[in-house]
């Protein structure tokens, strides 16, 4: 018996290096074309058509794959951060974009990152972090804090300060992976910080 879980609606075009959906995807495209976005599987994925609806599936002969919703909404979230950047490295597919008010209004940075790693429940003293984008030598280059129940505390912020931080909605993750809209940062961009200040001093 296959579950809903089994259907995806966005898949990697190893043809075109890039994201697609599965009402874009070519209905006749060769096995191995279009794969799962997801790092833990990145198995070939086919486009089906059933009752006016477009996904991708799972080929019978790949296995059974279990892409469940039920894991806890800061997991997921996280999870999709880290799909978006182990999939530059593997595929070259182009860095999602972070989205930032500041006071001459919305801005939007592609940052720039070669030979970095994906840590998540990264240890920095004694604190850890959701997602560490780090360098070679495992020195932080980005942190990046999910918001789901709590946001970064005042003593948190604190001890992480020295590094360049910013903290996302984990709703908004989730609802477009693509463009990642930031809700408080600190050096991300360091010309962009006075507009957060205020708003990390008064929670």
């Amino acid at each position: 018996m296959q579950n809903k879980f089994l259907t995806i609606p966005e898949a990697i075009d190893l043809e075109h290096n890039t994201y697609i959906k599965a009402h874009e995807a070519d209905p006749h495209a060769p096995k191995g074309r279009y794969i799962c976005r997801d790092t833990r599987c990145n198995k070939p994925v086919k486009r089906i058509l059933r009752d006016k609806t477009c996904f991708f599936r799972h080929y019978p002969d790949e296995g059974s794959v279990s892409h469940s919703k039920s894991q806890e909404l800061h997991t997921r979230a996280i999870h999709e951060i880290c799909n978006q950047f182990e999939n530059v490295k593997k595929y070259g597919l182009t860095m999602p974009t972070f989205q930032l008010n500041t006071k001459q209004g919305i801005k939007e940075i592609v940052p720039f990152l070669s030979n970095f790693i994906i840590k998540t429940e990264w240890p920095l003293g004694k604190r850890f972090i959701d997602v560490a984008i780090l360098d070679s030598y495992n020195n932080p280059i980005l942190l990046i804090e999910v918001l789901h129940t709590h946001k970064v505390c005042q003593e948190k912020a604190a001890d992480i300060d020295q590094y360049p931080w910013i903290e996302i909605k984990a709703k908004s993750i989730l609802s477009n992976q693509r463009v990642l809209k930031i809700e408080r940062h600190h050096r991300f961009p360091q010309e962009y910080d006075d507009f957060f200040q205020l708003d990390l001093l008064l929670h």
